[in-house]
C-alpha cells in the first residue's frame, strides 16, 4: 500500500534503496543510505502496520546491514542484524498484508531460514524458533524501543 502516495515513507525508502547500488565503493554513504531505508520502513510500518512491502524492505535492509557487519568483522553486529531481519520477515509471514513483490519476501525468508538452519530441526521447530525470535526482537526491529 506504500505505493499509493508520493510522499509517504515507504516511497522515500524506495528512493534511498535505489541509491545503494552505486555506493558500494563509498562505505560511509552506503551505511547512511541503508540506515535511512531502515528508518523510513519503520516509519511506514508505524503508519500502516499491514504494509507488506515495508516489512520485506525492512528485513532486506537488516540483511544488508548484516553483510556490512560481516565484512567489517563484526560478528555480533552480523548476528543481531540477521536476527532482526528474521523477526521482521516472520512478522511479514503472519500479518495479513498486501505485498506487490511476494517473491522478494520469499527470497528474504529463505535466506533467513538458511542462516538459522540447524541440522536435525524439524520445520515446526524452525517455525517455533522464528516465532520466539519475532516475539523478542520485533519491537526493536520496528524502532519501538
Amino acid at each position: 500500500m506504500g505505493w499509493l502516495t508520493r510522499n509517504d515513507p515507504f516511497n522515500k525508502a524506495l528512493e534511498h534503496y535505489s541509491r545503494l547500488r552505486g555506493l558500494q565503493d563509498s562505505p560511509e554513504r552506503y551505511s547512511s543510505e541503508l540506515l535511512e531505508v531502515i528508518r523510513l520502513c519503520q516509519k511506514a510500518l508505524h503508519r500502516l502496520p499491514t504494509d507488506g512491502d515495508a516489512y520485506v524492505m525492512l528485513a532486506n535492509g537488516y540483511q544488508l546491514m548484516a553483510i556490512e557487519a560481516q565484512i567489517a568483522g563484526n560478528l555480533q553486529g552480523y548476528d543481531l542484524s540477521m536476527r532482526l531481519a528474521g523477526a521482521v520477515i516472520y512478522e511479514w509471514m503472519d500479518v495479513p498484508n498486501w505485498t506487490r513483490n511476494k517473491e522478494t519476501g520469499a527470497e528474504v525468508l529463505s535466506q533467513i531460514r538458511a542462516y538459522f538452519e540447524v541440522d536435525g530441526l524439524s520445520e515446526s521447530q524452525v517455525r517455533m524458533g522464528m516465532a520466539s525470535l519475532r516475539d523478542g526482537l520485533l519491537p526493536m526491529a520496528l524502532g519501538k524501543t
